[in-house]
């Protein structure tokens, strides 16, 4: 049986995301709180999804 990630990651990304409509949260280790580059990474993963 084949598993749908596309979907999943679709959704996951829009549970996580912002009122402002960027991704970011509160771990700075990888930088994960800094807007820009969150939402830069979420957009390249959505771009996967085509």
């Amino acid at each position: 049986m084949d598993h749908d990630w596309k979907a999943d990651l679709i959704a996951e990304l829009a549970e996580r995301q912002n009122e402002d409509g960027s991704w970011s949260n509160d771990n700075a280790r990888w930088f994960e709180n800094d807007k820009n580059l969150a939402t830069a990474f979420a957009l390249m993963s959505l771009s996967y999804c085509k």
